[in-house]
């Protein structure tokens, strides 16, 4: 499984950890789970906007992809949780590091934000951001690393 993104320890169970923004509210933090088991344990099902609007257009959302499995969130604060930390999946290709950010079958899907991605004949995404789906045997070292986010909350 890859994983990019902050997590946290909550009641001794790892979770994603994210925050909501709105104009004119508080930030509302939250964890992700994919297991239904947690809504015994206060979680709610996600229900996927239709529509969001940003910088005042609004636009419509596709339908959630069927067979994609459900997400339960729950609510907390930051007094709730014990360590917060950054997960990142990291591979080997070509001899350089780079970031795996998808995975399929046969392939993952690799991102490097450095021209070094050009040279490799990775597509260009953005400015100096560069991805390309690259078959499993020819990637090495597929690796997580764990970092602290201990400015998660601000502080």
């Amino acid at each position: 499984m890859i994983r990019n993104g902050v997590y946290t320890l909550y009641q001794g169970k790892e979770y994603m950890l994210g925050e909501t923004i709105l104009e004119n509210e508080p930030i509302k933090y939250w964890i992700k789970s994919m297991d239904s088991n947690d809504l015994a344990n206060g979680f709610y099902l996600y229900e996927r906007p239709k529509t969001m609007i940003i910088k005042g257009v609004e636009y419509e959302l596709p339908p959630r992809e069927i067979g994609k499995p459900n997400v339960y969130l729950k609510d907390i604060t930051p007094s709730e949780v014990d360590e917060v930390y950054h997960i990142n999946t990291l591979a080997e290709y070509k001899n350089v590091t780079m970031a795996v950010i998808g995975e399929n079958d046969t392939q993952y899907l690799l991102y490097i934000g450095d021209e070094v991605g050009n040279g490799l004949g990775f597509e260009n995404i953005g400015r100096s951001e560069y991805q390309k789906w690259i078959n499993k045997e020819d990637v090495a070292n597929v690796h997580e690393v764990k970092r602290p986010a201990s400015n998660f909350f601000g502080s």
